[in-house]
């Protein structure tokens, strides 16, 4: 199958996860694995997972994910084998990092409308995330898509990658 049509068959299967296209109600859209895939993922494998949404203990907050990172290390956490990375449970949430919007707050640490990051899993109005496994970002200054690209974990691989191998000199 050419990278195109892959490429249009994966926004397709999660196209559910817009949320432009999503009223921000009280329910839960996530992306779940049903299946393992035997090579190729397919959209059987990911069915919308959706639910009401538990209300707020002390001390946690609700998101709205804007972006989501698909990395490739999450096709290999698809598979049940032994890996650096533990098997995605199946019917969960599928992990993965996320950048959003603080919608609710029941911590001290967060204020509504705070730009967050984290590793909330592929959901949105994520249901209720601990403080310490998000943070605050400045998406003033900085577009909140790149937090999970060039000033997120891929950038600061390569940052780090760089100052291994050159010592943080020019090539």
């Amino acid at each position: 199958m050419p990278r195109a049509e892959l490429i249009a068959k994966a926004m397709g299967t999660f196209k559910y996860l817009n949320p432009e296209l999503l009223p921000m109600a009280n329910s839960y859209h996530r992306v779940v694995l049903a299946s393992r895939a035997a090579w190729l993922a397919e959209p059987r494998e990911f069915p919308p997972g959706r639910g009401a949404q538990p209300p707020l203990g002390e001390g946690e907050v609700r998101v709205r994910n804007r972006y989501f990172s698909l990395d490739p290390y999450m096709r290999g956490r698809m598979n049940d084998a032994k890996s650096y990375a533990a098997p995605q449970m199946l019917n969960e949430t599928m992990g993965g990092a996320a950048v959003g919007e603080v919608v609710e707050s029941r911590s001290s640490q967060f204020a509504v409308g705070d730009t967050v990051r984290g590793h909330a899993g592929l959901g949105l109005n994520t249901a209720s995330a601990r403080p310490r496994g998000i943070g605050k970002v400045d998406a003033r200054q900085i577009p909140l898509s790149a937090y999970l690209g060039v000033v997120g974990m891929p950038g600061m691989t390569a940052w780090y990658g760089y100052k291994q191998d050159h010592g943080g000199q020019a090539w």
